[in-house]
């Protein structure tokens, strides 16, 4: 079982020991220790991965809170719990958690604490992504192959067994929606609704944006002829995934907060009080960090918005899920064309690798969807999306296709001596440069080394052995020889068999 890291600060060393031996017994939690706010803060440099963090409330030097409160800008995801030997809650108590985000209070005696903790602190397995999730996310549109976006499903599973409010960004066309679907269908309010409201179609008007999300009431203003039931109530117990949440109007901000904090609000034009019963998640594709600064959102309601944290990265970051992204758009279309299926050549999708993507998965889909139709052949060649890409605003690399031959008689010339392998690498690596292809040298090497296979290949009629014992050599293809090399590029030798 993975035992979750816990930050320990109390300056009383008798009383830091106690509950550290109390937390290490219970099998689930590794301690660290701190004697003071400042400590805590170096710790945190060091080891920036706690899982939660215990804080006496009353500390020399720095208090629990102040520490808390700079947490909450270091650290927004992690969990602070508050101690207090004092009788009750200390005074002021409530208004200080309503302006922080993910942190509780606990009696400063060990049956609390571990009560605290429980509630806090997700403790279980190292997530695996099995198969029959990967299924379901397949059901919802989610491929990836990378190590990133690997990451990224890892956090959201995580999400979605908790109830807290989420905040995930990423640019554009990156999938945000589809991520906040994934954690509410792997979540416990999968069976409820899930509600999505995009907030940059109400930037510019503040009633108009409160009047959609709290609902109103009948002559609640003029234009209001009839009762609106608010988001909140048509999400229920389910999720409401509000995109773009930094484009709402500054005013609006303070009215979302309280609701927030106290998870009730009212309609515009009524007195009565509702409760929310629906989780949060919201999305942006600005860095929120630097927006939150009062003029443009709240640095509070950033904080309270922001208790788990996931970045989508762009598209052109993680390559390697082009491939299954690919595959999932052509199955799509299949199902679109009464089974019309299409396959695209390795080389196809090696040309997709090279582009730059400013419309990351949003504008993968497009150009696949608009391919495929206007394909006539059973598959999609560099060819096919050439064509349809030097449309596209965002910069393409051209392929390379062969240039129209003119046969001239030549005069007459000295024979030409035969130019060094290093020659023919120099002129390969100068046009390479020359011609400002935009890819990077990692994908200029693999290309490279996947042509010498293929032609390797060619020229023994697909024959393994013989490729690698006359032009590779059994060591200098790697681990598993010339066949591994094959394996990795997804060739298939039997198609070079004349």
């Amino acid at each position: 079982m993975k035992k979750a890291c816990i930050l320990l600060a109390d300056d009383h060393p008798a009383f830091r020991e106690s509950i550290a031996d109390i937390l290490q017994r219970t099998g689930k939690y590794d301690i660290i220790e701190a004697a003071d706010g400042q400590e805590v803060l170096r710790l945190v440099e060091q080891h920036p991965g706690p899982d939660c963090i215990l804080l006496d409330y009353h500390m020399p030097g720095f208090t629990g809170l102040e520490i808390a409160e700079q947490l909450a800008l270091l650290l927004p995801h992690v969990p602070v719990v508050l101690m207090s030997s004092y009788g009750g809650k200390p005074q002021g108590w409530v208004q200080e958690k309503a302006d922080l985000a993910n942190v509780t209070y606990a009696d400063k005696n060990a049956e609390e604490i571990l009560k605290a903790l429980e509630k806090s602190v997700y403790v279980g397995q190292d997530i695996y992504i099995d198969d029959a999730t990967r299924s379901r996310l397949q059901d919802m549109g989610f491929v990836f192959a990378s190590d990133a976006m690997n990451a990224v499903i890892q956090r959201a599973i995580n999400a979605a067994r908790s109830d807290l409010n989420v905040l995930i960004t990423g640019e554009t066309g990156v999938g945000k929606t589809q991520l906040a679907r994934v954690i509410h269908e792997l979540g416990s309010r999968s069976n409820h609704q899930f509600i999505s409201f995009a907030c940059s179609n109400y930037a510019a008007n503040q009633q108009l944006f409160t009047s959609q999300v709290f609902g109103h009431t009948k002559s609640a203003f003029t234009s209001a002829t009839v009762d609106r039931p608010s988001l909140f109530e048509e999400a229920g117990s389910g999720t409401l995934f509000l995109d773009e949440i930094s484009e709402i109007p500054i005013e609006a901000q303070t009215t979302l907060l309280t609701a927030l904090d106290e998870r009730q609000y009212r309609r515009l034009g009524e007195h009565t009080v509702r409760p929310i019963n629906c989780r949060i998640i919201t999305a942006t594709n600005r860095n929120i960090d630097e927006t939150a600064d009062g003029k443009i959102f709240r640095k509070d309601l950033m904080l309270r918005l922001k208790q788990e944290y996931i970045e989508i990265p762009p598209l052109h970051a993680r390559i390697d899920d082009i491939p299954e992204l690919v595959r999932l758009y052509l199955r799509e279309f299949a199902r679109q064309e009464n089974g019309r299926r299409l396959r695209i050549e390795p080389e196809a999708v090696a040309y997709l690798k090279r582009q730059q993507w400013p419309g990351n998965t949003r504008q993968l889909r497009s150009i696949i969807n608009r391919v495929a139709h206007s394909t006539t052949g059973g598959s999609i060649t560099v060819a096919d999306l050439y064509k349809v890409m030097k449309d596209e605003s965002g910069r393409t690399t051209a392929p390379q296709l062969p240039r129209e031959r003119v046969v001239t008689t030549p005069e007459p010339t000295a024979p030409k001596q035969a130019a060094s392998i290093e020659e023919i690498v120099d002129r390969s690596v100068r046009s390479i440069f020359d011609g400002d292809f935009p890819c990077d040298l990692k994908q200029v090497v693999e290309m490279f080394r996947r042509r010498l296979i293929e032609e390797s290949l060619q020229r023994t009629s697909g024959n393994v052995k013989e490729a690698e014992r006359k032009y590779w050599g059994y060591a200098a293809t790697g681990k598993g020889g010339l066949m591994h090399q094959i394996k990795k590029f997804d060739l298939d030798p039997r198609r070079f068999r004349r």
